[in-house]
Order: structure tokens, then C-alpha cells, then sequence
């Protein structure tokens, strides 16, 4: 039987799998269509249920397994699988496979998207890293938001405004869901956060938890002092990961200047000074981090800060820096902010992404303008879900005619 004629049966369409793509899924071709599998494996035979059609796309989660990988593993989680908890969607697959299935998509964004040749990111990315924090994949979440309800707390569905309620979430830190579980009544929404101090903070939304303090949390020399609902990386161990591995792609930066985009709080901004920088100049377009950042950094005259977008900020600038990181939202950088640091030009660029599709259109880019991808690091900073963060370092070479 070719992956052209799937077999159709009362327990579902059969398709055989092929490679993870980008949000967890696996492709597969059947019906002259394009499928995007999720809950499946690569080199698995499986039964599913479509979920949605599109324009020549037929999305569809796996309800049966009829050749296994062995890759597949029980989840550790009741609340896992097709229609149920959206907040996982890996934990049927090993860790190992995981963290390749993470790679695996970042060079696949990179050459479709980004339109690097293969044989290049074969040897410029490298096997994704695990990080401190967790224990095998599990433990690691130290914020939440969601909805308290009478047995637990409410989690959306897979792609859905729909609330399912779970009774346990084991990629979470087990002080959190206790501490829910006392402070919030049921029907409240609330965020909760642990700080360095080991203490969960809860806010809800009705007030019966309001919480005054901000969350505190130490990493490498400076400390950082956030509402709880403010931003910050939701990994215990990875704050201080990212940090190390951005400053091991910068090299040596004594006595440089950098800039830091999409600064938040300015964790990056931080490591950057403490490893020698003369001056790093943060620009953060939101207030609550500005003010955070300036709690911390009141007396480091070699920190600039700015509360600024960064595109407006990018304009008045007509000297580059020695370095630059970006760390934008979900959407990347864009074509106006990549155009401006291509114009200056900016020697070095660390990009952290979220997104590696959105990575990948801005190498794009970049790549016209004379930049060369010379290293990218995928790092496992979500076990058990597909999400992946990305740091890439590119060299301007030579300008493009």
C-alpha cells in the first residue's frame, strides 16, 4: 500500500507517518492532501481522527497505534492526549526523541524558510541541549495562569478556547498547584510564580489571593523584582542557561559596546556587563519591565537603559554597536527591524527565538544582506511540549550588490 492509498476503517483513516514538523505534529500524504499529524511519532502506522481541513491540509490527531516507535513512552500526565489538557503535547515521546524532533524542526524552518542549504546547518546547529531544573522533563514550570475550578484548575483544549479541568500538571513544580488549590476560590482566574525564595506568589483575579510583593528571582550577580504576572522564563533552570550560552556565542565582548533588543527586564543585559562589556545599552518597549530593570541596574553606569519600541528607537542610531542580541516576541523581528540592522551594519548578531519559523524568515533577510549563519544552538526549554528556544549567532561577511 502506498502513503497515497490510506486504509479506511470504522476505528479511523490509517496513514504512516513521517517527519515531526513544526507544533508537534507529524506530516504525512494520503489522499492527494497533505496531512499534519499530532500525538504520532515518525515512522509509525496509526489511526486518526481529522480535527480540521484546509486548503489541501487535513489536520488530525492519532487514536490508535498500529506499528509503534520505539520512541513512544507512557505520558505522565491523565490529562494527555487528543481533546483533553493543550499544554502538552509530547509527553507520548521520549525525551531523547524530543529533543531531536526539536532540532529536526529548527533545520527544517532554516533551509524552507530561512533558505539555507542542508549540508551548511548540518554542521552550524547543533544537537539540542537539555537544561538544570527538571527531573526527566518533569518539575519544571515555576508560573501559571489559568482558572481555578471546584476540583483543580482549568486548562484550555489543544487550539481551543474550550476549558478542560485537570487535577494535576506534572510539568509544573509540585508547590504550585497546592498553593492554588488553598489561596484561590473556584471561578477566579489567577497567575502564580515562584521566586528564588521557594515561595509560590498567587494572584486571582476575585482578590482572595492578592499579592502585594513582587516575585524575586536571583540569577548569576543581579537580582530581579517582577509582579507576579510580569514576564519571565517560565524554566526554573533556564534563565541562567540562556544567559551562559548567549555570552559563549558572543565570544569576548571587554571593552565593547552591545545592544540589547527586546530587553525585558534585561537578563541579557546582565550577563553582557558582567562579562566585560563597557556599555550595553536595553531597549524594552514595556513599562513594567523598564521599571523592573531600573530597580536593577540604579547603579551600573555601564548599563544605558531606554523605554522605547525598538523599530522607533533603531531609526535615530547611525553608529553600530560591536554586538547586538534580539529577543523579540513570537512574531520575530520583522522585515523593518532586520532591515535596520542590516543597514548599519551591526558586526554580530545573537538572535533568541521562540519561534523558529519566525527565526527563519528573518535569516532570510539577514542572509541578503550579507550575514552568515555561523552557529545555532535549539535548547529543550519546554519538555514535554513542542516549543523550542533558539539562539543563533550570524557574522556580517560582505555587503550584497
Amino acid at each position: 500500500m502506498t502513503p497515497d492509498q490510506p486504509t479506511v476503517s470504522d476505528g479511523g483513516t490509517e496513514l504512516d507517518l513521517g517527519r515531526w514538523v513544526s507544533g508537534g505534529a507529524c506530516i504525512a500524504h494520503a489522499e492527494g492532501k497533505t496531512w499534519f499529524v499530532r500525538f504520532g511519532i515518525p515512522g509509525e502506522r496509526v489511526r486518526v481522527v481529522v480535527t480540521r481541513r484546509a486548503r489541501g491540509v487535513v489536520y488530525a490527531d492519532v487514536t490508535s497505534v498500529i506499528s509503534p516507535s520505539p520512541a513512544r513512552t507512557d505520558p505522565a500526565c491523565r490529562s494527555f492526549g487528543p481533546g483533553l489538557c493543550g499544554g502538552c503535547d509530547l509527553q507520548h515521546v521520549s525525551l531523547e526523541e524530543q529533543r531531536r524532533s526539536k532540532r529536526d524542526v529548527v533545520v527544517d524552518c532554516l533551509t524552507r524558510l530561512g533558505g539555507m542549504r542542508l549540508d551548511h546547518l548540518k554542521k552550524c546547529v547543533t544537537e539540542t541541549t537539555s537544561i538544570p531544573g527538571d527531573a526527566g522533563g518533569l518539575g519544571w514550570r515555576t508560573r501559571m495562569t489559568a482558572l481555578r475550578t471546584v476540583g483543580g484548575i482549568g486548562m484550555h483544549r489543544a487550539r481551543s478556547h474550550e476549558v478542560v479541568e485537570v487535577t494535576e500538571c506534572p510539568i509544573t513544580d509540585n508547590r504550585v498547584l497546592p498553593s492554588v488549590m488553598r489561596d484561590v476560590r473556584p471561578g477566579e482566574e489567577f497567575r502564580a510564580a515562584i521566586g528564588s525564595d521557594g515561595i509560590v506568589r498567587v494572584e486571582a483575579q476575585g482578590g482572595s489571593a492578592r499579592v502585594r510583593e513582587a516575585v524575586t528571582t536571583l540569577v548569576g550577580t543581579e537580582s530581579w523584582s517582577l509582579p507576579v504576572g510580569a514576564f519571565w522564563q517560565v524554566h526554573g533552570g533556564f534563565a541562567q542557561y540562556l544567559g551562559d550560552t548567549v555570552v559563549g556565542l558572543a565570544g569576548s565582548v571587554t571593552g565593547e559596546t552591545w545592544w540589547d533588543l527586546y530587553a525585558g527586564a534585561g537578563l541579557l543585559t546582565a550577563f553582557l556587563a558582567d562579562a566585560g562589556a563597557s556599555r550595553v545599552v536595553s531597549v524594552e518597549s514595556d513599562g513594567r519591565a523598564c521599571s523592573a530593570a531600573r530597580r536593577t541596574f540604579h547603579n551600573r553606569p555601564d548599563v544605558v537603559l531606554h523605554h522605547a519600541e525598538v523599530a522607533a528607537w533603531l531609526a535615530d542610531q547611525a553608529q553600530p554597536p560591536h554586538g547586538v542580541v534580539v529577543d523579540p516576541p513570537r512574531s520575530g523581528c520583522g522585515p523593518e527591524v532586520t532591515r535596520q540592522l542590516m543597514s548599519l551594519p551591526v558586526p554580530r548578531i545573537i538572535y533568541v527565538a521562540c519561534d523558529p519559523a519566525a527565526l527563519a524568515r528573518d535569516v532570510r533577510i539577514l542572509r541578503s544582506g550579507g550575514y552568515e549563519v555561523q552557529r545555532v544552538v535549539p535548547i529543550d526549554a519546554f519538555p514535554m511540549t513542542h516549543h523550542v528556544e533558539t539562539v543563533a549567532l550570524l557574522a556580517f561577511t560582505h555587503r550584497l550588490s
